[in-house]
């Protein structure tokens, strides 16, 4: 198989093959590639437990909604009763936000903070220093094992670390959304960097 660079594709949308059964595709063109298992593929989509959740997120796109508003129709649309929230202690405030609007809405929410559980960085390797043994660190492990035993359906992550939200996806049950991603920087906007890269951000590019 030829490597797939999508972001590289040099074809406008229409006249991918991705948008257009008659498209243009490049070398390793997952589209094309792939071909062979769409069939599969369509299938696995066709899952009972998956079927109404992919036609559901499916449909909201395009709207023009909110990230929490398209957040909410999804979990109206699949009847949820219960929601988990793992955020970080940096977001604190915006999670009592969430957490309030989702309930205002008919939702439980259990709620698990990424500093749970008390861990230090000494727990994983001694210092002499010992401000740096006392150093917090988060525990997405934990997060993710609380709302499994909480039996959370859906999990909405608030602004985990860079990392610390992979390890969370990885051990969560439930599938994972998430509402926002944390950079201190930009006001958690991730691609404020992004749209100023030929100018503010230059510096990135060297």
């Amino acid at each position: 198989m030829s490597t797939p660079i999508c972001a590289k594709c040099p074809f406008d949308l229409k006249d991918r093959k991705c948008f257009n059964s008659n498209g243009k595709s490049p070398a390793g063109c997952p589209t094309k590639e792939f071909s062979d298992v769409k069939d599969e593929i369509l299938d696995a989509y066709k899952d009972e437990e998956l079927k109404d959740f992919y036609l559901f997120c499916s449909d909201l796109s395009g709207d023009m909604k909110s990230r929490i508003e398209e957040t909410l129709m999804l979990a109206s649309s699949m009847k949820y009763k219960r929601l988990g929230l793992a955020f970080c202690a940096g977001l604190r405030k915006e999670a009592a936000i969430v957490n309030s609007f989702f309930e205002r809405k008919g939702f439980e929410v259990v709620s698990v903070i990424c500093r749970c559980g008390n861990i230090k960085k000494g727990d994983f390797v001694e210092s002499d220093d010992p401000k740096e043994n006392k150093k917090g660190f988060c525990n997405p492990m934990l997060q993710a094992r609380v709302l499994n035993e909480a039996k959370a359906e859906w999990n909405i992550v608030l602004g985990l670390c860079v990392g610390h939200d992979s390890i969370f996806m990885k051990y969560s049950k439930a599938m994972c959304t998430v509402l926002a991603a944390k950079d201190r920087v930009s006001g958690h906007n991730p691609l404020a960097p992004v749209y100023t890269m030929d100018s503010y951000y230059s510096f990135l590019k060297k």
